[in-house]
């Protein structure tokens, strides 16, 4: 457990503040967080984009709750945590799962009260309400990360779409007017402009963390299969192509798709294998059900979730990456694989049309036709020379530290902060 905090001093006003020289000061709201990893990509994404910006010398304050999947989070909901230099973070008890936290709505004017600018991230969530109003009450700016909850789909899913309606226009519409928000992809930008037409929005992507992508290994197929498939060796005759793909295992991935289209490609390479890895959120026993249905028993793997050095190897040994998805605000496992230097097959319903303009992949319709017939011309153009063309762009463009600069250049242009040299903002 970290010590205690001591509370800030209280901020002078922000003009004479800036002038001063101290460190810009981030408030980050934000329903659940690190370590409640069962709620998926956006723990990750929320804390490495803090970790990129403390890292930059600016002080993030996480205000959260201790919401685990299925639970709570074992710490200390009575004080703050410090994770790491100019990163704390303050967890306040749940008090319904995922859904209320008294204490939060209690203690969020004092947890933001020395902050400049108040960060919220998610949409359908009362913390989320809490941290625009005290925005809106207190005259500071505020940017609203959405978290693909705008998107069609992720509209009929989860609380009733007529509440969500009502949720935007009675509830967030009304404490967002001054709002900017951030979306991760032009897409996700759309999606904003769709609900709220007068909206500002930034894109700034997701990132990921490059370094642990620098050097890949691109493991020999026996041992590759051996770790990651329990095979035994593969002997003089080498499987391949080898397809896979990382997500939760949830019926937003699109992975029934993905295993029809893998049962069509694979009729005509019997060498062909499919793995899939991912957190279970109530797929799998019907997705291992499907394997067996197809046919596809020995050669499509339903596998437990990969991290660091595991998840890497994962992609860098496969010879493409596949998710038909549903829908993506980003999706950073696209990016990951990009990274790892194996070519990607994304859906329409993803903002990653890029991967065909930079030559690294597919970009097709969510159906069994499109992804099977998607397989067949990655393996017949090239997949290495493809995968090569992906991790050089990907290298470039979705570093953590290059995101983290064009955030705080937001966040310095809100607050009244001069701009960052280079950025061409003004306060």
């Amino acid at each position: 457990d970290s010590p205690a905090v001591t509370r800030r001093p209280k901020t002078p006003p922000r003009r004479q503040v800036a002038a001063g020289g101290r460190p810009l000061r981030l408030g980050l709201v934000i329903p659940s967080f690190y370590p409640a990893t069962g709620f998926g990509g956006p723990i990750f994404t929320s804390l490495h984009t803090a970790q990129a910006l403390a890292r930059r010398g600016v002080e993030v304050s996480v205000v959260t709750t201790n919401a685990d999947v299925g639970g709570r989070l074992d710490v200390d909901t009575r004080r703050w945590h410090d994770l790491e230099p100019n990163l704390r973070v303050r967890y306040f008890a749940d008090t319904v799962t995922d859904r209320l936290s008294v204490a939060l709505l209690a203690g969020i004017r004092g947890a933001l009260a020395d902050v400049d600018v108040i960060s919220v991230q998610a949409l359908f969530s009362v913390p989320v309400l809490a941290g625009l109003a005290v925005a809106a009450e207190s005259g500071r700016p505020a940017v609203l990360t959405p978290r693909g909850a705008l998107g069609a789909w992720c509209l009929e899913q989860g609380l009733s779409p007529s509440l969500k309606r009502a949720w935007l226009r009675y509830l967030v519409g009304p404490l967002a007017g001054r709002t900017v928000w951030h979306a991760t992809s032009p897409a996700e930008a759309d999606e904003v402009r769709l609900q709220f037409p007068a909206a500002r929005v930034e894109v700034v992507p997701n990132g990921i963390d490059v370094e642990l992508f620098r050097e890949p290994a691109a493991l020999p197929r026996g041992e590759y299969l051996a770790r990651f498939l329990g095979a035994a060796d593969a002997g003089g005759d080498v499987p391949g192509p080898v397809v896979v793909s990382l997500g939760r295992l949830h019926e937003k991935k699109g992975f029934d798709i993905l295993v029809d289209a893998f049962a069509r490609f694979a009729a005509e390479r019997p060498g062909a294998l499919l793995a899939i890895a991912g957190p279970d959120h109530g797929l799998r026993p019907a997705l291992v059900e499907r394997v067996a249905a197809r046919g596809l028993a020995g050669r499509a793997f339903v596998l437990d979730p990969l991290a660091g050095r595991d998840k890497v190897d994962f992609l860098a040994g496969a010879d493409l990456f596949a998710l038909p998805s549903h829908h993506e605000n980003f999706g950073v496992v696209y990016a990951e694989a990009l990274a790892a230097g194996t070519p990607v097959i994304a859906s329409r319903d993803t903002p990653w049309q890029e991967v065909e303009l930079h030559g690294a992949g597919r970009w097709v319709d969510a159906t069994v036709e499109a992804v099977a017939r998607a397989m067949g011309e990655i393996v017949a153009e090239g997949p290495a020379e493809m995968g090569a063309r992906g991790r050089a762009w990907a290298l470039e463009a979705f570093a953590w530290p290059r995101i983290a600069e064009q955030l705080e250049a937001i966040y310095r242009e809100l607050a009244g902060w001069s701009p960052l040299p280079g950025t061409g903002r003004t306060p």
